[in-house]
């Protein structure tokens, strides 16, 4: 039976080139969205496991000023398409840091600013993020929603239609996952 308070997470994350990422903010800002802030992340990866369409994993982020918070990801099928289910809970510093003392698979340092606003009457949160790996530096776009699973399918259109309208493109190439560009960087 399925669990009628699980969640999608319909979230698709784009590389942006250099001259797009130094004008995007005032692209989303002009579109209706609001600045919510800037965060330092630091992302530990405790656990990951290859499946079909991309990596389930456990991670544990630290942000500055703020109760870590750890999130483990797994991916669903629905209707042939893969979905991301997030479950996330916060921890005590103490355990955040025999965490850490652990065995981090990969670390992953990135500065994230966050939008939230509206499009298609859907709340959506909008993340601008510099990602620093150990060869190189990335800039991605995120656009997110938070919807039942009945309902991911649908998100999705409007997320891929949201970054048409934004970026005024026809097709959207959607970028590896973090965790996949921090193992190839390590390559």
């Amino acid at each position: 039976m399925k669990d009628i308070n699980e969640m999608a997470e319909v979230e698709i994350k784009i590389e942006l080139s250099p001259s797009i990422y130094k004008k995007i903010s005032q692209i989303i800002i002009s579109k209706g969205f609001t600045f919510v802030g800037i965060d330092d992340q630091t992302d530990y990866y405790l656990e990951f496991e290859k499946v079909e369409k991309g990596y389930n994993f456990k991670r544990l982020r630290v942000i500055p000023g703020q109760l870590a918070v750890i999130t483990e990801k797994t991916w669903k099928i629905i209707e042939n398409e893969k979905f991301r289910v997030e479950n996330e809970y916060k921890i005590s510093d103490e355990e955040k840091v025999q965490l850490i003392n652990s065995d981090v698979k990969f670390i992953a340092k990135k500065c994230r600013i966050n939008y939230i606003g509206q499009y298609a009457g859907c709340e959506m949160h909008i993340c601008e993020d510099t990602l620093f790996l150990k060869k190189s530096t990335r800039h991605l776009l995120e656009c997110e929603i938070i919807t039942s699973l009945e309902n991911a399918m649908k998100a999705k259109d409007i997320v891929l239609q949201w970054f048409k309208d934004v970026l005024e493109i026809d097709d959207v190439l959607i970028a590896p996952s973090i965790l996949e560009m921090i193992m190839a960087d390590a390559e």
